[in-house]
């Protein structure tokens, strides 16, 4: 019943949205990203060359009001915070502004002619005002191609780091055993 609540109310604000003047085209929900090879080199053997594909579903693409936005729905609390980041490196402290640039830089990697400015965020779908919470990079909410130049550099960082055989992983201190552990 809760279920059926949250999305009749969901439904309800959208319809207002476009009662209110607002032009909403939805393009793809549960968009299947097709996998994109990002290549790294660990070092300058030839051995350290190693290929990672890099997929995932975007809950939904719309183009509200002549902007694209690539929306994630939330069911949990999602504080301002968490989606706003001085400069792309925010994405190794908060998973939010990674999973949603990564969406974003999937989507201009798979879809050819998007001409129009591009905002990703997510929607609380517990929330009473359904708004949608826009991922902001130094003060900046459209998603462009100097951000998304920046964010693959990070990214590739990233993904050096978690991937170089010299790197260290450590168990957290906490109550439950990870299920990849013990």
């Amino acid at each position: 019943e809760a279920i059926k609540r949250i999305i009749s109310n969901f439904i309800k604000h959208e319809s207002y949205l476009i009662q209110e003047g607002n032009t909403i085209t939805i393009k793809f929900l549960e968009y299947p990203i097709k996998s994109q090879r990002f290549n790294l080199e660990l070092d300058e053997s030839e051995l350290s060359k190693i290929e990672i594909n890099l997929k995932g579903h975007i809950d939904r693409v719309d183009i509200f009001n002549n902007t694209y936005r690539i929306i994630d729905y939330k069911t949990g609390l999602i504080q301002d915070s968490d989606l706003k980041g001085k400069d792309t490196q925010s994405i190794h402290s908060k998973p939010k502004i990674l999973q949603l640039l990564l969406y974003s830089w999937l989507i201009n990697k798979t879809q050819d002619n998007i001409s129009l400015p591009v905002l990703a965020g997510v929607i609380n779908l517990r929330a009473k005002n359904f708004k949608f919470q826009p991922c902001v990079i130094n003060k900046q909410s459209m998603i462009d191609d100097i951000i998304l130049t920046e964010f693959e550099k990070q990214l590739q960082n990233l993904l050096l780091e978690m991937f170089h055989p010299n790197q260290n992983f450590s168990h957290l201190d906490r109550d439950e055993n990870c299920r990849f552990c013990d």
